[in-house]
């Protein structure tokens, strides 16, 4: 054989080989806006040294990933823990009271039991920690009914640029329990999030806890 009949023979060769490559190697992932991932746009302006700047750098497609990731929170508990509880008379006296019978009201010293429950939190967005929120629930019952209740060690704080403000509380006592919940406000340069944690204390001190990176926390 020639050496030009082996030259075209290996030329044809390598355009089969690189046919069957291209046939069988997977499909790229498709990329956001710029060619990068919601967690890298996230990344690089938590992790810059100026978050703000690296912010308003951004385009308009990738501000939008990223502010969708800052609404779209994870979150982990770090404690949760409670007890029987002793309020102080100050303490007694700022605890709100619910809907419940006349002889108990006039005697709240005869409470069948005072429990407490304080949960933290910590809240990733896409994987980087950057904010952390904290509340604590103390109520009262008496035969099987809740008397009174009361929010403290209420509280948030942001990372890598982001901000938060504690919000407002809504409440419900149901009788053989009470819904506290504690709505918070993130803000990252402008850009709002509401979130919310709450608490049920029940009558036997039993409880229960629930959160959102969306601020549904409801009471029914």
């Amino acid at each position: 054989m020639s050496v030009t009949a082996i030259s075209r023979l290996v030329k044809a060769v390598a355009i089969v080989v690189v046919a069957v490559a291209a046939a069988v190697a997977p499909a790229a992932a498709a990329p956001t806006s710029g060619g990068s991932s919601p967690a890298e746009i996230t990344a690089a302006v938590m992790h810059s040294p100026d978050p703000h700047a690296a912010f308003h750098a951004l385009s308009a497609a990738d501000r939008a990933t990223f502010l969708t990731a800052f609404a779209n929170q994870t979150s982990v508990t770090v404690i949760d823990r409670g007890g029987p509880y002793v309020p102080t008379a100050a303490e007694r006296a700022d605890m709100q009271t619910g809907p419940v019978p006349a002889r108990i009201k006039a005697d709240l010293t005869a409470v069948s039991g005072c429990w407490y429950r304080y949960w933290y939190k910590s809240w990733y967005d896409l994987g980087i920690h950057d904010g952390d929120s904290w509340m604590q629930l103390n109520w009262c019952s008496s035969n099987s009914r809740i008397t009174s209740w009361s929010q403290s060690n209420v509280g948030c704080g942001g990372h890598y640029g982001a901000t938060c403000k504690v919000g407002g509380r809504a409440d419900l006592n149901v009788g053989w329990e009470v819904r506290s919940t504690r709505y918070y406000q993130a803000d990252f340069f402008g850009f709002n999030n509401t979130f919310c944690m709450q608490i049920r204390g029940g009558a036997t001190g039993l409880y229960s806890e629930n959160s959102s990176a969306k601020g549904g926390c409801p009471l029914s």
